[in-house]
């Protein structure tokens, strides 16, 4: 059809008509030369478009060729460029392979995702931009230009990519033709190959099969793979064309690090083909054993990968020099990327094997645990296991039977009869084997080789754990180290297998279940006894009349339940009165109750200085040997052990307990620690309870003081609201607590500007308030002598670095508005939260900047914008943001945009209320944990003009 026909179509079927011919046309040209090609392009282009000046750039290898027309069709020189991928819009359209509709560059520039990188004195108002784009590769790039804005509308950016798909197929089609005609009869050899390779999933037999076939197929000297071992740093030899040197090769375990010397180290880390056409002078190549490969003259490795993941390296040697060709490069590159899908199927059913025995092997696991419930049945169960499941040579376990101290043996398996008794009478310690600590640490499994066993083992457990390698596993509960599982496994040559360890940590996981199982039912009858015991002594000390009387039934009761000889209860008088002895109470007649009057001072007394700083009960077995005790404390004592525990009430030591014995014959089991413990907190509630009462009154008083100052801070804010000529101002400040740290402020400037502040002290209370006082006078002082708000937010920081040593900070916000030019430059000191909102979109108002009262010297970035009729421009602090709901969502940018968009039109107090409203709704009730601050500015709507909405 003729461009006259076209004419006689309606306005909605012409243009189809059009684009249908000029596909057609393309269509036709595909074995032309790729300018016949550009140039028809570019013809066909001109009926669809307004006149347009077009460009065509390809991409070719190290440089792309920049085709061009002018308006009238006329062709202009071909130019080059340089690696112009990563230049301007050109390189983002080669990067994301998106086309790009421009209206207006004046209007849009600061919208773009990338910078025109030309130079040209009449610049275009309006282009489209559109990839030449064949599958995942990205030819070249259209451009059509015009020099009236708007000119363009999305059907010709439609057409533009139909013809742009065209022409890349057309030229895709040229080249592939040429590139074909030269090598058919080896691509119909690799696709022999491909085939063969794509149905064999065990991956010995894959690479064995990989490096028989391009031996036979393409006659090259040797053949080899390695293959990258996850987790690991290096790649590991696994087939090879030659019996001899797979043999020894595979015995011997034989790899290369990664990044290595040599090509295939080189190529495992880069992912790239290095050829070596003489590898007598080649620096990377490093030849075999003379007696394997002797002949080799020429090498070439090659990448399996898939995407951008190498998993291995394709080695090929030849007998010649220079033997690897630009054919030989495409082929081989071509079948790397079979043999590495090949090599990834294989992996991933090979995993999928393993994943089936790791769940068949820990079902055995948990069912031969799950029905046990004694301690000693479970950790003996687990050792056995074990070996029988995962073929290891033995496995141990310690166990930590308090919340600290070492790792005692708990059980064993497979190990050699004569260090069995070594195995039992060795705790596993941190100070004493560096494994303890490296696990508590990195709580992952780690794999040791014999030669460094000693580095982490005390030489005893490495002579019993005697292995070729040992794989600690931590056995993790709460996210701490309850104990370690040991196995030794035989001769390691590689990195563990990725079956074994993973199965070996599920062993470890169901052990944990187990043992934490057994534990808790032995702990649940404890907790049972002890839960009885402190009953008792709740109920005897809810019958007593006063404090005395309470405290003496503690003592008493103290020494029944525990056992222990003497019980005393010290009461501490203020911080720095010490503590005075107030009950004791003996068992024993030769045990005389200590001396009532005797004050003890945390700085002459280290004990009562460990409880108070630490808080937890200290059991000394011998005095003698303490010096947390002096001597004549202990000589006055006339004991030989002692429990000490601190009274903590109201998060402050009130008191402490000694409870001492006159012979220590026994240790102290977690049960009798425990009621001790549990003794102690209510003695502590009981002392406690007497000071509530004056502590309530002062709380009262406190109340009274906060209310005033909350009264006082409110008085800092503005008493009123500006009145700005075309605009209208509105503002919402709701602490979270009685005083907080957000403020808000109009600062009236010259030339009727004015700014506008809000910020956000980076504490909360009466400190942040009296920091905001300071903020507001230091911001007000400095705002009218500077025009530019980044020099004012660098001024107050100077200002209050000068004034204060306090280590809080201020995030400001500071805009400066110019009603007459409706223009507003702002500057963010480490405050980003402001939006301009307009019936279109919702902007954030962002730049870069640093909290005020840090660093003496700052950057502080300043941007500007424009305010149409009915634009918005909002301030807020995070307490808008971050209110959360009862399920701990926070409101979150995302809502306060679409609460911004549901109020357009509103009037800014109405956008002021509906968004607090909306905050209020989200948090459903809950007390807001954050200051509320809010301020917002609109532009008046034109008048005549109907409101945005």
């Amino acid at each position: 059809m003729t461009a006259p026909a076209f004419a006689d179509l309606s306005p909605a079927t012409a243009p189809l008509m059009m684009l249908q011919a000029a596909s057609q046309a393309l269509a036709r040209v595909r074995e032309s030369s790729e300018e016949d090609i550009l140039d028809e392009l570019q013809r066909l282009l001109r009926p669809l478009l307004p006149p347009s000046r077009i460009h065509i750039l390809l991409f070719l290898e190290g440089q792309s060729k920049l085709y061009a027309w002018n308006r009238n069709g006329e062709a202009l020189p071909p130019s080059y460029f340089e690696t112009p991928a990563a230049q301007g819009i050109m390189g983002w359209l080669r990067e994301t392979k998106e086309s790009l509709l421009v209206g207006d560059f004046d209007r849009d520039w600061e919208l773009l995702p990338a910078r025109p990188s030309y130079d040209n004195p009449e610049p275009p108002r309006t282009a489209i931009f559109v990839p030449l784009v064949i599958g995942d590769d990205a030819l070249g790039a259209l451009s059509v230009q015009g020099n009236d804005p708007d000119v363009y509308t999305p059907d010709h950016l439609w057409q533009l990519k139909i013809l742009a798909n065209q022409a890349a197929a057309a030229i895709h089609a040229g080249r592939l033709l040429r590139s074909e005609q030269g090598r058919s009869k080896q691509l119909q050899t690799l696709a022999g190959v491909t085939r063969s390779v794509a149905s064999i999933l065990n991956l010995d037999d894959l690479l064995s099969h990989v490096v028989d076939v391009i031996q036979a197929a393409f006659g090259y000297y040797h053949v080899q793979v390695y293959v990258i071992e996850k987790g690991t740093d290096r790649a590991v030899f696994r087939a090879s064309s030659a019996d001899v040197t797979r043999a020894l090769w595979l015995r011997t375990g034989k790899h290369i690090s990664i990044g290595g010397a040599g090509m295939i180290g080189w190529v495992a880390k880069h992912g790239e083909t290095l050829v070596a056409p003489d590898v007598s002078v080649d620096p990377l190549y490093i030849p075999a054993e003379q007696r394997l490969l002797p002949d080799t003259r020429s090498e070439i490795a090659v990448a399996l990968k898939v995407e951008s993941e190498v998993l291995g390296v394709l080695d090929v040697q030849s007998d010649h020099l220079n033997a690897f060709g630009p054919d030989d490069l495409l082929i081989l590159n071509a079948l790397a990327d079979a043999v590495a899908l090949a090599v990834a199927n294989a992996q991933l059913y090979s995993r999928v094997q393993e994943d089936a025995w790791i769940t068949v092997a820990l079902l055995e696991v948990a069912e031969a645990t799950n029905r046990l419930t004694e301690l000693a049945d479970v950790v003996e169960t687990i050792v056995r296991m074990t070996p029988l499941l995962t073929g290891v040579m033995s496995a141990a376990i310690w166990l930590q039977h308090e919340d600290s101290g070492p790792y005692r043996p708990a059980a064993h398996w497979g190990l050699h009869e004569e260090m069995t008794g070594l195995f039992g009478k060795h705790d596993l310690a941190a100070g004493d084997d560096p494994i303890v600590s490296l696990l508590e640490v990195e709580q992952a499994p780690r794999v040791v080789r014999k030669d460094h066993v000693d580095e982490l083992l005390s030489p005893i457990l490495a002579q019993s754990l005697l292995a070729d390698a040992l794989v600690f596993l931590p056995l993790l509960v709460r996210g701490g180290l309850m104990g370690v599982m040991v196995v030794g496994v035989e001769e390691v040559t590689g990195p563990m297998s990725e079956r074994r360890l993973p199965l070996l940590k599920g062993i470890a996981d169901q052990a944990v279940a187990a043992i934490h199982n057994a534990q808790l039912i032995a702990a649940q009858r404890e907790e049972a006894w002890v839960s009885t015991a402190l009953l008792q002594v709740a109920q005897a000390m809810g019958r007593a009349r006063d404090l005395p009387e309470t405290l003496d039934v503690v003592a008493r009761l103290t020494t029944a339940l525990s056992g222990l000889d003497r019980c005393t209860i010290l009461l501490r008088h203020g911080q720095e009165e010490g503590f005075v002895a107030t009950i004791s109470h003996s068992q024993r007649r030769s045990l005389d109750a200590y001396g009532w009057d005797e004050r003890l001072h945390p700085d002459g007394v280290p004990l009562l200085r460990l409880l108070v700083a630490e808080r937890r009960a200290v059991a000394l077995p011998d005095l003698t040997q303490s010096e947390l005790v002096p001597s004549e404390l202990a000589d006055r004592l006339a004991t030989k052990a002692l429990i000490a525990l601190p009274l903590v009430a109201s998060d402050a030591v009130v008191g402490a307990m000694f409870v001492d014995e006159v012979e220590a014959q026994r240790s102290y089991s977690r049960r009798l620690l425990d009621i001790l413990n549990g003794i102690a907190s209510q003695a502590a509630v009981a002392i406690e309870r007497g000071r509530l009462q004056q502590a309530e009154i002062e709380q009262q008083r406190l109340i009274t003081e906060l209310g005033v100052a909350h009264d006082i801070q409110r008085g800092f804010l503005p008493d009123s609201l500006p009145r700005i000529a075309g605009y209208e101002v509105a503002a919402l400040w709701e602490p979270a607590r009685e005083i907080g740290g957000d403020f808000y402020d109009f600062v009236a400037l010259p030339n009727d500007r004015w700014g506008l502040v809000i910020a956000d002290v980076a504490d909360k209370g009466v400190p942040a308030a009296l920091y905001m006082a300071l903020s507001r006078t230091a911001m007000r002082m400095v705002a009218g002598r500077y025009p530019s708000p980044a020099t004012v937010l660098q001024r107050v920081n100077t200002a209050i670095l000068d004034t204060t040593y306090s280590d809080m900070f201020v995030t400001i916000y500071y805009a400066v508005l110019d009603p007459a030019i409706h223009r507003v430059a702002y500057a963010s000191a480490g405050h980003g939260l402001a939006l301009c909102a307009s019936a279109d979109e919702v902007r954030f108002l962002r730049g870069r900047g640093s909290a005020l009262g840090i660093l003496p010297a700052i950057r502080i970035d300043e941007g500007a914008a424009s305010l149409a009729p009915g634009d918005y421009l909002i301030l807020y602090t995070d307490g808008v943001t971050d209110a959360i709901n009862s399920e701990v969502e926070d409101f979150g940018e995302a809502r306060l945009i679409e609460t911004i968009r549901s109020l357009q039109g509103a009037s800014s107090q109405e956008m002021v209320d509906g968004i607090y409203q909306a905050v209020v709704a989200w948090e459903g009730g809950a007390a807001a944990f954050d200051d509320f601050t809010l301020v917002v500015v609109r532009r008046l709507p034109e008048q005549g003009s109907p409101a945005l909405g």
